[in-house]
């Protein structure tokens, strides 16, 4: 194309603009154009201004229609959530809320074949936080109401699950490098904690009755999910318990215990927590392992190292969440230190940390140990006494949840319910307290499940050190403990700690529970004339 015959086809190109209705579209004008060209043979031309002009109005076009949709729709959502929210939108909010939560609950419990899921203190701790969300009744518009719903949302699927389930969802927020909060990794532990002694018991009754040798090769085989010279049910139970986040364990005497897998935890999640959480875990997870192993194994100058850690973690982190359990471990710790190590640790001790608090007590204990072949009770009391109160457990007690009980438990309990045979309470093994702790934790299972008749006839009747301890007639005795039992539910779920006193030549029984916020309930045994431990009526708190 010529010189000439380009600028012939430009003028002809502007006369066809000229003559193009003002709106028109795409289509309509390309037809115009191709209708006053009327080419007499097909050819095959170039239009790159044509084009160029009739593509800036088709992506002006498209551009301008979605900035126009875009502006209209975040108008929609900005009034939307701007708007006012009515009754029936926080009511059906609540009800898909609850929903959730009992499903959840549901699902969990058909998920571990476990009827008491409801009892544990985690399910517990969510319930409240979805009735805090049903007793609110006004927001200021549909986001603030959305935002607190998921919120919400977010922790009923988080806690409401299997322990592996909470723990992938951990996971994956470190895959997807978002901040863990360290309540999440404690909240994790406390499920496990509260489930362990469900499994336990089950491991000892059921799958641990010398198909397994206690040797250090089968407890890696468990571990490893790869031991395949025992049952399959064996099999699918260590499977399952390792998968939650559990260990099996050698103990000293010849047995093979479950543990929770801290080191497990310590790998994951360190640097992505804060530094005062992988501590705790670190020196946790060091003398869980210490103080399982074999006598033998005990004397590590490690420990020396790692008790002055945990004196420094806890003087320097007063608000620390777990702060009670972190002294236990120190007092574990230091306790085992300057009564079964060698003095000469203890010398080392006080000569490569003189400046630390628990120095002090080391030395004091050095002091009875050269001059005395075995520390008494009554030295050891005195020794442990001189601990630093910053550094010492508020309780010395065991820790532990009183509910739910454990299956065997439980089976116990039905059994008896259903005969009030008290011989059907007379041969069971406890393996968490003493028997007659056992039985005290049945009585309370029973009044919480409110079947006060099984309740009743674990009550005492008749004199105790000389005091009128006759129970009231059943309606009365229903009456009054319905009210204890509204009184006292949530510390019977708390975790807790218990003092058991045993006096009157082993037939008078006396327990403390104590919870984090000291509060208190007392109740009192008396062996019957059947030999049987009952209740005395009415506990106190």
């Amino acid at each position: 194309m010529d010189d000439k015959q380009f600028e012939e086809r430009m003028m002809q190109l502007k006369k066809s603009y000229e003559s193009i209705p003002t709106k028109s579209a795409p289509d309509a004008i390309m037809k115009h154009i191709v209708q006053q060209e009327k080419p007499k043979k097909r050819k095959t031309f170039k239009l790159p201004y044509v084009a160029s002009f009739i593509g800036v109005l088709l992506i002006g076009g498209l551009i301008g229609g979605q900035l126009i949709s875009q502006q209209s729709l975040l108008s929609d959502n900005e009034e939307k959530n701007s708007a006012k929210i009515t009754t029936e939108q926080v009511e059906s909010a609540k009800n898909e809320i609850r929903g959730l939560f009992e499903r959840k609950v549901d699902e969990l419990g058909e998920k571990l074949d476990f009827a008491q899921v409801e009892q544990y203190r985690f399910i517990q701790d969510v319930e409240e936080t979805v009735d805090r969300f049903e007793e609110r009744s006004s927001y200021k518009n549909e986001k603030e109401l959305k935002t607190y719903m998921k919120k919400v949302e977010e922790e009923i699927n988080r806690r409401v699950s299997l322990p592996n389930e909470e723990y992938a969802y951990i996971k994956k927020k470190v895959e997807d490098n978002e901040t863990i909060q360290d309540d999440f990794i404690l909240d994790y532990l406390d499920k496990l904690d509260a489930m362990s002694e469900n499994f336990t018991s089950e491991w000892r009754l059921e799958y641990n009755s010398g198909d397994v040798m206690p040797t250090k090769e089968n407890v890696e085989g468990l571990n490893n999910k790869n031991l395949s010279v025992v049952s399959k049910e064996i099999t699918n139970f260590a499977d399952e318990i390792v998968t939650y986040g559990y260990r099996f364990n050698l103990e000293g005497e010849g047995s093979i215990s479950i543990q929770i897998n801290l080191d497990k935890i310590v790998k994951d999640f360190t640097g992505h927590i804060s530094d005062e959480l992988e501590s705790y875990l670190y020196l946790k997870d060091y003398v869980q392992d210490v103080l399982d192993i074999s006598k033998e194994q005990y004397d590590d100058e490690n420990m020396l190292k790692h008790i002055v850690h945990l004196e420094t973690f806890i003087l320097q982190n007063e608000n620390f969440r777990n702060k009670e359990d972190l002294k236990k471990v120190y007092h574990a710790a230091l306790t085992h230190l300057i009564f079964d190590m060698d003095i000469d640790l203890l010398n080392k001790f006080t000569t490569q940390y003189p400046d630390a608090l628990t120095t002090e007590v080391v030395k004091m204990a050095l002091q009875h140990r050269s001059t005395n072949r075995a520390v008494n009770d009554e030295l050891k009391l005195k020794i442990i006494s001189a601990i630093p109160a910053e550094l010492r457990p508020i309780f010395q007690f065991e820790a532990m949840y009183l509910l739910p009980l454990p299956d065997y438990l439980e089976r116990k309990y039905k059994e008896f319910k259903a005969s009030k045979d008290y011989n059907s309470l007379y041969t069971f093994q406890a393996f968490k307290g003493t028997y007659q702790f056992s039985i005290v934790r049945i009585y309370l299972y029973a009044i919480m499940q409110e079947d006060y008749e099984t309740a009743y006839a674990l009550s005492y009747n008749g004199k105790v050190n000389g005091k009128d301890a006759t129970l009231p007639d059943f309606n009365t005795f229903k009456t009054e403990m319905s009210s204890w039992r509204v009184e006292n539910e949530q510390l019977l779920n708390d975790l807790v700690y218990v003092d058991e006193g045993q006096y009157g030549g082993g037939l008078i029984f006396l327990y403390t529970f104590i919870n984090d916020n000291g509060e208190k309930l007392f109740l009192e045994m008396h062996v019957d004339e059947n030999l049987l431990p009952k209740i005395v009526y009415p506990p106190s708190s």
